[in-house]
């Protein structure tokens, strides 16, 4: 849903949240630099201050995209897991539905290229790893994948 089509009465944070990831999606590489938060407010309908409020600043923007990419990007994953395969075969089509994401989404592609700080990486590879943790925890106690290496080696 657009951060237009949200309206009004819409809370604060959410038609900011909407907006940045709207915003994103009209961005291309060369112009990922432009990223603000006055245009994301601006794209909102709020003032320039509610948007410091809630982003913080720019690295603050920044994180708070990568880390709902991440989580809609695991939806989709998570989603076309099939019941009855087994736990490695669901992890194989999390890598693969991954690498189909990465090059069909590209909001999800101009975050992976752009330059960021070493928080937002660490960040995303926590919320990851809680996403995915349990499917890899559940592999090693079905025999599927090794148990010499911990969860996060993996």
């Amino acid at each position: 849903m657009s951060a237009a089509a949200l309206g009004e009465n819409a809370a604060v944070p959410v038609r900011l949240d909407h907006a940045l990831i709207d915003y994103l999606d009209k961005l291309t590489l060369e112009n990922v630099s432009d990223v603000s938060i006055d245009a994301v407010a601006q794209a909102a309908g709020v003032s320039r201050a509610s948007a410091y409020r809630h982003f913080g600043d720019r690295d603050g923007l920044l994180f708070k995209a990568a880390m709902e990419l991440t989580r809609q990007h695991a939806r989709v994953a998570i989603e076309y897991q099939p019941e009855s395969a087994s736990v490695a075969a669901k992890l194989e089509e999390a890598f693969a539905s991954s690498a189909r994401q990465a090059r069909i989404d590209k909001v999800l592609r101009l975050l992976l290229l752009t330059r960021r700080p070493q928080a937002i990486d660490d960040a995303v590879r926590a919320l990851s790893l809680d996403i995915m943790g349990p499917l890899y925890r559940q592999a090693q106690l079905d025999g599927e994948v090794r148990e010499d290496l911990s969860v996060a080696e993996i």
